[in-house]
């Protein structure tokens, strides 16, 4: 147990859930995005949350309805049974609703934390279930993807929750992401849990085919460090139809990086976002971010391009960045 002040800081970055046909299976962590959670043993039984940083103010505070809050409160009745008075620090630098798993960041920091605060010995296996209660908030699911991606960092591929097991791939030297980042106003509050209720409910035998052909080639690919064979696997016939219908002009800008030299495109997670597989070596890759960004604005929607390289693990901070 720890002592009344103690502190831990952890940062994690974004990820990008799905890949196309990974569904709930695949995501690959975003250097560019991260947010940092800080821990400190406090009196009495609450949980105070602080939020900070740029999105600071479009999360919960409610430890009932904050991710940190979910999972905090879910450790600790696990391993102590009982309420332990906590202040959780949130710095935001992942976007909430944009498909770059910004609930799973801050689940996957606050895990982390958590286990180092109070010296639980916790497998990974056990972090990436436990960060995972934290995804309810957001998508009504406790889907692993994102979490295990934020956690584990590089390309991460989950094969069961019940219990979590994984496989954790090193990336092909030379990838990049281009990201574009439209802004696009969902009606219903729950964005991922929308995403999640508009997909279909039976698929035709041929598309599943399709799907599992095109997952094998993704995993060949970054066993093999193919760029180009892991953005051929990036074809889904399931889940992006359906999706795509919330996220506009995405065949255009689909189609606009694929003939500017991207290796691969998808939505990412449950979207708006949209990433694109690029080999830097032969490709600038904001000149594809751009390009996709151009579609966007070219139809009056606003939009902001990012270049990513893969993230790290989620780590442990000793000092202020």
């Amino acid at each position: 147990m720890s002592k009344l002040g103690e502190k831990v800081r952890v940062l994690a970055h974004a990820s990008s859930a799905n890949l196309g046909p990974g569904f709930d299976i695949f995501g690959i962590a975003l250097d560019a995005f991260y947010d940092i959670v800080e821990i400190e043993r406090i009196n009495g039984e609450k949980i105070i949350i602080e939020n900070y940083g740029k999105y600071g103010d479009i999360i919960p505070k409610d430890p009932r309805k904050n991710v940190a809050g979910i999972v905090a409160k879910s450790m600790l009745n696990h391993y102590y049974g009982k309420k332990i008075g906590l202040r959780i620090s949130i710095f935001k630098g992942v976007k909430p609703s944009s498909g770059l798993g910004s609930s799973g960041a801050t689940a996957a920091a606050t895990a982390l934390a958590l286990k180092n605060l109070f010296k639980i010995n916790a497998s990974i296996e056990e972090l990436i279930y436990f960060a995972a209660q934290g995804e309810k908030a957001s998508a009504g699911t406790p889907h692993m993807d994102n979490v295990a991606s934020s956690l584990l960092g590089n390309f991460t591929l989950i094969y069961s929750t019940n219990p979590p097991k994984f496989i954790n791939l090193k990336v092909p030297e030379n990838i990049e992401i281009a990201i574009v980042s439209p802004e696009i106003k969902i009606k219903e509050k729950a964005k991922t849990k929308y995403a999640r209720k508009i997909l279909p409910k039976k698929v035709e035998l041929e598309k599943v085919v399709h799907n599992v052909g095109h997952a094998c080639l993704i995993i060949a690919g970054f066993l093999l460090s193919n760029i180009n064979l892991i953005g051929e696997g990036m074809s889904d016939r399931i889940i992006e139809p359906a999706r795509s219908k919330i996220v506009p002009y995405y065949e255009k800008v689909r189609n606009i990086a694929l003939k500017n030299g991207a290796a691969g495109v998808a939505i990412s997670g449950a979207g708006p976002s949209i990433i694109a597989l690029v080999d830097s070596s032969k490709i600038e890759t904001m000149k594809i971010a751009e390009c996709m960004k151009e579609i966007f604005e070219e139809n009056g929607i606003k939009a902001e391009a990012y270049v990513s390289k893969i993230g790290k693990e989620a780590r442990l901070l000793k000092e202020d960045l």
